[in-house]
């Protein structure tokens, strides 16, 4: 009996051997006739066509070691660090954790595309003086192509010197960075300043740059003496949303930062004051803008609004998002503006965001799409005001009678989404 079991054991490596020799004469096999580039075309269409396809990239990096690296690099291409959940682990803990598991893991680093962070934290998972801003002076990560970072409300001004800099050292060294997305923060005229200097130092290949709820920001005296940046940043969209009453406007279209005429997205939201609305005409920005996105609710006076629109000759898309109490008319007047300039007569697609002052403007906005032949699309966002209001969606096309050029009246935007 015993004879019979080694025999069956010795039978069943022996199989086991050849059945891994044969795999393998296969995979090379198929790798001679096969270039490595049809695979990894494979492996991309794969990770592109499935919602789902991490379980299968994991099972693609089994298959063989050419295959290991493309399978990888899809898997761990997106990296995301929210501290807001409630972990077992304290804060110091968590950091700890990411500095070991994933910092220092070679099998992870090389293939991190995208980063986001979220750096809001729950007050019970910190024990000691560490917090999540530490984590941004470990990141070792040097090929990212977006960046996103949420600071939850930090101050990144000279009197916490340490967090700019370690975002600075961050930015240098990730020079193919083509998205970068900053929000909820409050910063000065000085740090902005040199934030702005390092993208236009090491950030060749930046294409978006979203600035997003910043807060605080204010002009400085001394920034005449500042020194000019080496070269603009040709950006290919923009976001600015600053808070009431700063600056922040005037401040990016001032200081020569940016290549407007590589500029195809713009979105201005929040605080727009007459100071910076000059420095944007100064600015030369908007010939070659495609897509625009504009705050109408500190636009107050006409003359601004005239002086926005001139420097936008070649728009596609607009969105207006008009105050809730309109007491200066602006909205009306702004598609009044859009009728009788020959500019926008090649604009297509118009989205307004508020529909309690839609209502009265209906024979305007059909004189609006007469007055432009190339206006394929008007949608307007009606959000929760339909429900409140007990009206009919399918009372729309009555209330607001578009000439059928238009198509269908649309209650939610159809436009892409700008970042």
């Amino acid at each position: 009996m015993d004879k019979v079991g080694e025999e069956l054991t010795r039978t069943t490596v022996l199989s086991t051997q050849y059945l891994r020799t044969s795999v393998e004469c296969i995979s090379s096999s198929m790798s001679a006739m096969v270039p490595q580039e049809i695979f990894d075309l494979c492996i991309d269409w794969l990770e592109a066509s499935q919602e789902s396809s991490l379980p299968t990239l994991k099972t693609c990096t089994l298959i063989c070691s050419s295959w290991l690296p493309r399978a990888r690099y899809h898997i761990f291409r997106r990296l995301s660090v929210d501290f807001r959940f409630r972990f077992r682990e304290t804060l110091p803990e968590l950091i700890n954790q990411l500095r070991i598991e994933i910092f220092a893991n070679p099998s992870i680093v090389p293939y991190v595309r995208v980063l986001s962070l979220q750096l809001q934290y729950s007050l019970g998972h910190q024990t000691g003086s560490e917090s999540p801003y530490e984590i941004l002076s470990d990141i070792p990560f040097t090929h990212l192509q977006q960046l996103h970072i949420n600071f939850a409300c930090s101050l990144l001004t000279k009197d916490y010197p340490w967090r700019l800099s370690r975002l600075l050292r961050l930015l240098k060294n990730n020079p193919y960075l083509e998205h970068l997305s900053l929000r909820n923060f409050a910063i000065d005229a000085p740090s902005m300043h040199e934030l702005l200097r390092t993208l236009a130092t090491y950030s060749s290949c930046m294409k978006t740059l979203a600035l997003d709820d910043i807060r605080s920001f204010r002009w400085s005296k001394t920034e005449n003496a500042w020194p000019p940046p080496p070269r603009p940043i040709s950006l290919e969209r923009l976001l600015v949303f600053d808070g009431p009453d700063f600056d922040l406007m005037s401040f990016v279209f001032r200081h020569g930062f940016f290549d407007w005429n590589a500029l195809k997205t713009l979105a201005l939201v929040g605080s727009f004051n007459e100071a910076g609305v000059k420095a944007l005409v100064e600015s030369e920005c908007g010939r070659n803008t495609s897509f625009l996105t504009l705050d109408l609710r500190n636009l107050r006076s006409e003359n601004l609004l005239e002086a926005i629109l001139g420097n936008f000759t070649q728009l596609h898309k607009l969105q207006l998002l008009p105050p809730s109490v309109d007491n200066h008319g602006i909205l009306s007047y702004t598609l009044e503006q859009l009728g009788r300039q020959p500019s926008f007569e090649q604009l297509a697609s118009l989205y307004i965001s508020n529909p309690i002052l839609v209502f009265p403007l209906d024979t305007q906005l059909v004189e609006l799409t007469k007055a432009m032949p190339s206006l394929r699309h008007v949608s307007f966002n009606f959000g929760s005001w339909l429900q409140e209001n007990a009206i009919d969606p399918a009372d729309m096309k009555t209330r607001l009678p578009l000439t059928g050029r238009t198509g269908v009246l649309d209650s939610q935007p159809d436009v892409d989404t700008l970042i």
